[in-house]
């Protein structure tokens, strides 16, 4: 399934990346699975889906990476969202990730 995901968001599929993220057990998805739908919202122009994504990723403890965060900043510059790009500093702190 994880190869698949990463096919379909390289291709640009998101509809079908989507689809088939969404038909992964929770239990069964990992941090790569996420980021990788992530970025793909980012790189189709999605960007409020990259950020609800993410929040998303909090809510359901998923283990947040330096690929997130960096996906997660670009989403923040793209849409000069100051805010959201400090909460995302945050949690980099709190990862040990930044001082």
């Amino acid at each position: 399934e994880q190869f698949a995901l990463q096919f379909y968001a390289a291709a640009g599929d998101i509809a079908s990346a989507q689809k088939l993220f969404d038909e992964i057990p929770l239990s069964e998805k990992d941090n790569v699975d996420w980021t990788t739908l992530l970025s793909s919202f980012s790189r189709c122009g999605l960007l409020v889906n990259s950020m609800k994504l993410f929040v998303e990723m909090r809510r359901k403890r998923v283990e947040i990476d330096d690929v997130s965060l960096v996906c997660l900043f670009g989403v923040c510059a793209k849409l000069e969202d100051l805010g959201f790009g400090v909460q995302g500093h945050g949690v980099a702190v709190k990862m040990g990730l930044l001082t």
